[in-house]
């Protein structure tokens, strides 16, 4: 038994230690990633609540947050499991860029979010984008993943799109920090 879970934590350990997990009142910060896919991994305590009590106030904002525009988002909740699997699709307005012009990018997201004793883990992957402004002439392409965009190794590429991808990045921590902050207010609510 013990050497099955020494064997587990060595496995988990080197895809973990390139993942950013950030603790109930800590903000996402930078951008890591657990098998060459970004990732963001946040831990939220769930303090005196039970697991039944934390899952519903989940459901409730996900549908909220996920449920009221079914062209732009879809969710999914698995009640045995207390699982939520949501995907969404949002614009974001870019910081002024040395052009003095507010790029557009729309991002798409899934988030998933489930219990681990007395925390809600919420995982947010499977970023992609899409630049609004330069969709025809975007030598970025039309689909750009996160792995290409925000990472600190396309952050590291000097060329015409190095500030789109540092905006990109700012503006993705931002929201993923305020869309998480708005579910951990959720379940410190009594």
């Amino acid at each position: 038994m013990m050497k099955n879970i020494f064997v587990a934590l060595l496995v988990l350990f080197p895809a973990l230690s390139f993942a950013q997990i950030t603790k109930t009142d800590e903000a996402f910060t930078d951008v890591f990633k657990v098998n060459n896919k970004v990732v963001f991994i946040k831990e939220i305590n769930i303090k005196n609540k039970t697991q039944e009590e934390a899952y519903k106030q989940l459901k409730k904002w996900t549908k909220v947050n996920f449920a009221k525009d079914l062209f732009n988002a879809s969710m999914h909740s698995d009640d045995a499991k207390k699982l939520i699997n949501a995907k969404s699709r949002i614009e974001l307005v870019l910081p002024e860029n040395s052009h003095g012009i507010k790029e557009r990018m729309v991002m798409r997201y899934r988030l998933e979010a489930y219990f681990l004793e007395n925390l809600c883990i919420v995982e947010v992957t499977s970023i992609l984008y899409q630049n609004q402004q330069k969709r025809n002439t975007n030598s970025l392409g039309k689909n750009i993943d996160a792995e290409s965009l925000i990472t600190n190794e396309a952050l590291a590429l000097s060329d015409e799109n190095s500030e789109t991808r540092l905006n990109t990045k700012k503006s993705t921590l931002y929201f993923l920090n305020d869309l998480i902050d708005s579910l951990q207010k959720t379940l410190e609510q009594n």
